[in-house]
């Protein structure tokens, strides 16, 4: 048999009160627009203008902005860059050709250092994705096959409060080389280079903080280590990607290369147009040189 509710009378009294005063408000409100529509046509006080107005108004759904991360809104957007670029020297070319005194056009004269700038412009615009990242992966792990880390990189991804990344634990006590994606940014872990595990070198091409989801990542690879209570970061000199560009990608392959092969490129200056180069021809040549 069920529990009766019971109501006092001064809590009934409060919410028709309550009640009465929000009903009281809502009518000193302004006319809303279903409801000038229904007394359009019983009422002339208002205008025709206005009722105009009323008639011709049309609702919809806000559309949503494209989203940066998605794949096919990604790839149109550089292809429509590629074209652009593509046409850009052509148009300057014409639009800026000489004409001597008898109507005669004089052809263009485009220099090496035009090529070598035009390529250096299609490469600051360059972006590697996860398949990219794990192409260069596949060929460490066949080049060296006793280093740990190497894992898919969407291994890592993970929701604030609801996942945790799905990375294989690393043995205890052994070296591990681990690109990571931390917020639309691609870095490099490792601990090659100190005594204890839970010491963490991180090479960042843009940034000199370590964030949350570089936390978790790392607690991920190191979790059978449970001698261990902190995990200590050290943040390499690495930071040199030129501003504007989203090339760091390629510099997280480039010291993932290097590190695998047991070269340390803190404070290391690259050559991004070389970069960019070097490791597209590291892919067609299925080998990866440090």
């Amino acid at each position: 048999m069920g529990r009766a509710t019971r109501l006092r009378a001064t809590d009934f009294v409060l919410h028709q009160l309550e009640h009465l005063i929000g009903k009281t408000n809502e009518l000193s409100l302004s006319t809303t627009t279903q409801q000038l529509k229904k007394t359009k046509g019983t009422t002339s006080k208002l205008s025709s203008a206005r009722a105009l107005d009323m008639e011709t108004t049309k609702w919809s759904k806000r559309k949503r902005g494209k989203q940066y991360h998605s794949k096919p809104t990604r790839t149109s957007a550089v292809t429509v860059m590629k074209s652009r670029m593509d046409r850009q020297p052509v148009k300057h070319c014409q639009d800026t050709t000489p004409v001597s005194v008898d109507d005669t056009v004089v052809p263009p004269v485009v220099t090496g250092d035009d090529i070598q700038h035009l390529k250096l412009n299609r490469h600051l615009h360059a972006e590697l994705n996860d398949e990219d990242i794990e192409r260069h992966m596949r060929l460490l792990r066949d080049q060296y096959p006793d280093m740990h880390g190497l894992q898919p990189t969407v291994l890592g991804s993970c929701h604030k409060y609801h996942t945790v990344p799905l990375f294989a634990p690393v043995p205890l006590h052994a070296k591990f080389v681990q690109p990571l994606n931390v917020g639309d940014h691609w870095i490099t872990v490792i601990n090659m280079f100190s005594t204890r595990s839970s010491e963490i070198q991180l090479y960042d091409s843009c940034y000199r903080t370590v964030n949350d989801s570089t936390v978790v990542q790392c607690s991920s690879l190191l979790r059978l280590d449970q001698q261990e209570d902190f995990i200590t970061f050290s943040v390499r000199n690495y930071a040199q990607q030129t501003r504007g560009t989203r090339i760091c990608g390629y510099y997280a392959v480039a010291s993932m290369i290097a590190l695998c092969a047991g070269v340390d490129v803190s404070a290391h200056v690259f050559d991004e147009n070389i970069l960019v180069e070097e490791l597209e021809e590291n892919v067609k040549k299925a080998c990866c040189v440090p």
